[in-house]
């Protein structure tokens, strides 16, 4: 998390990489016995056609490629909303920043509430989105301790953007009419417009907007980032991914969450 907060912030990844602390930096490098091994196997960053990408042009196809293998397996989204609707349903002071309650347009025909978090002083500032199961512990006002993540990214001085699980329901969210993607696929999709959302503001910094979740939100903020490129950096924690195959509430036993 602290590489990728300096990389909001606008660091060089030199200074990211200088700020972890001594404890952290082993996990940061692979095991010795890993370290310059390759796996056998096609190369993936290669090109359909076999051969290795030249230039912008060449990734640009690549990148198609790829999303275009993913939206085989998991279904193709919905189109991005360009201009999601944010109504601000209650505006609030907390120490130095301002709350606003907040319904937002999350699909065609869907909506959610949560918080957008605006610090004081003179934008435009960096800005996070946090998922979660609900959105009033990510802003500390919750039941759950140490989850508060948008609350303490907005100490910090970013724009910070909560919701939860779109229905209520984390393990069934419900998706709006049309959508054919996987559930989770689909909260990468939720995560697109959230940017969208973010952009839109005046006092959000676009070529700074991330996303980071615990858990759930974990699983949420993987799907978002890997599937949306407009998110500046990522940080997860926790998603259970794999973690135990036996427990239907680590994978949802959905096909997206392994592939």
């Amino acid at each position: 998390m602290v590489a990728a907060v300096g990389v909001l912030l606008g660091r060089t990844s030199a200074k990211a990489a200088d700020d972890l602390p001594k404890e952290l930096a082993p996990y940061f490098t692979p095991p010795a016995e890993y370290a310059d091994k390759v796996t056998p196997g096609p190369h993936l960053v290669d090109l359909g056609s076999g051969k290795t990408p030249q230039s912008k042009e060449d990734w640009a196809i690549r990148r198609s490629e790829i999303l275009k293998t993913w939206q085989g397996f998991m279904g193709e989204w919905p189109p991005v909303l360009e201009d999601p609707k944010l109504e601000i349903l209650e505006t609030t002071r907390r120490e130095d920043f301002t709350q606003h309650r907040i319904r937002l347009e999350i699909a065609p025909g869907q909506t959610g509430e949560g918080y957008l978090l605006i610090p004081d002083g003179k934008g435009p500032f960096p800005a996070v989105y946090v998922p979660f199961y609900d959105p009033e512990t990510s802003i500390g006002l919750g039941k759950m301790p140490l989850r508060d993540f948008a609350y303490q990214l907005t100490k910090r001085g970013f724009v910070s953007l909560s919701m939860g699980a779109p229905g209520g329901d984390a393990r069934k969210p419900v998706l709006s009419d049309g959508a054919k993607c996987q559930p989770l696929s689909y909260l990468g999709y939720l995560s697109a417009n959230a940017w969208q959302a973010l952009a839109d503001r005046p006092e959000v910094d676009r070529k700074r907007i991330g996303v980071m979740g615990h858990s759930y939100g974990g699983k949420w903020a993987m799907f978002g980032s890997c599937l949306w490129e407009k998110f500046a950096c990522a940080v997860w924690s926790d998603p259970g991914i794999v973690f135990d195959e036996a427990r239907p509430s680590i994978n949802y036993w959905e096909p997206g969450t392994w592939l």
